[in-house]
């Protein structure tokens, strides 16, 4: 019985130190699980609510959309406490404590640097706490290397292999917007979302066009006047021209003229036609759209018929083809030569 019990021990002994270092493996996959989560709500529930965080509100809003309560968020499994630091060099060091950024129809300026770090530990509470450690501290813990402690933890007893570091730039969720402003009648204007009002764009070449950034999802609306022409789901960065009345993707001819006789605005002329009831007397599915896309596709097969893409050759060829891309931004697309989809 005692050299049973004797081997028993030895046994245990020996394997113990493993049993506790497959425990700690599977304690810190599941942190990175956690953390990646977390960051991944804090994503989604600032595209969905237009309304960014801080380290006062970070947890509420991974707790909002995660369905979890917020000590899950703000404590581990073991019982340690994570850490949100924000960086204080970059666009979120702007927005004081406790007020966090919310688009508002004037967007925002570039977010350079929108950087935050979600740290955990799953052994050895952390040196620091939710905050704003400032910019030497924080990129200590940004560039510290996986599985090592960060510079500037010198009295930290912890190890680098069970410390959990998250990283989040917040900076590519936002898209560049320029509105540019031709005409001088003042009917620009455009919304943002559908709960706010509509703004005027002032004109150039007396004013800048407008250029400011705004979160992917966002709704933008173009209006002439208080009338709806166009709405786009922003996913990327995007620029629109208000000319002679309209908005397009491209500059047409130049300012707004009475002269119908020499200047035919063909894009105004597209989207009249495309808006205009449906002819109910059609057959194999043509409508409005159809006939523009048909009229495009053939002004732009006349440029290449002629002088083979070259419109240097052919003045007339390089005309049909510009109005081409302005007739192709009335058929879902901004170029004449990717008219698909009707």
């Amino acid at each position: 019985m005692i050299g049973v019990m004797a081997i028993i021990v030895i046994l245990a002994a020996a394997l113990f130190p493993a049993v506790i270092r497959q425990v700690d493996r599977a304690a810190f996959t599941k942190e990175v699980n956690d953390l990646s989560a977390i960051s991944n709500a804090l994503v989604l529930q600032l595209l969905k609510s237009k309304t960014g965080f801080d380290e006062t509100t970070w947890a509420a809003a991974a707790a909002n959309w995660t369905q979890h309560p917020v000590t899950n968020i703000t404590t581990t499994p073991r019982g340690y406490s994570r850490a949100f630091l924000l960086d204080t060099n970059g666009w979120l060091g702007g927005f004081p404590a406790g007020s966090p950024y919310t688009q508002t129809t004037n967007g925002t300026s570039c977010p350079t640097g929108a950087r935050v770090l979600i740290v955990s530990t799953i052994a050895t509470a952390l040196p620091v706490s939710s905050g704003r450690p400032g910019n030497v501290a924080f990129n200590g813990v940004w560039n510290s290397p996986a599985r090592a402690k960060p510079s500037t933890w010198t009295t930290w007893k912890g190890s680098g292999d069970d410390l959990v570091i998250q990283r989040l730039n917040l900076t590519p969720l936002f898209c560049q917007l320029i509105l540019n402003n031709k005409d001088t009648t003042g009917a620009a204007m455009f919304t943002i979302d559908t709960n706010m009002a509509a703004l005027p764009v002032p004109a150039t070449p007396t004013n800048a066009p407008w250029n400011s950034y705004y979160l992917a999802g966002t709704v933008l609306g173009l209006n002439s006047n208080t009338v709806i022409q166009t709405r786009q789901l922003l996913t990327g960065n995007a620029s629109f021209v208000f000319e002679n009345g309209s908005w397009i993707a491209q500059i047409m001819n130049g300012p707004a003229t009475t002269n119908l006789s020499t200047t035919i605005n063909y894009a105004k002329c597209a989207g009249n036609f495309c808006n205009a009831p449906l002819n109910r007397y059609t057959h194999s599915g043509c409508s409005q759209p159809a006939v523009l896309c048909a009229m495009a596709n053939f002004m732009l097969d006349y440029t290449f018929c002629t002088c083979n893409g070259n419109l240097n050759q052919q003045p007339m060829a390089a005309l049909m083809s510009f109005e081409a891309g302005n007739i192709g931004s009335y058929c879902g697309s901004g170029n004449g030569g990717l008219l698909c989809g009707y």
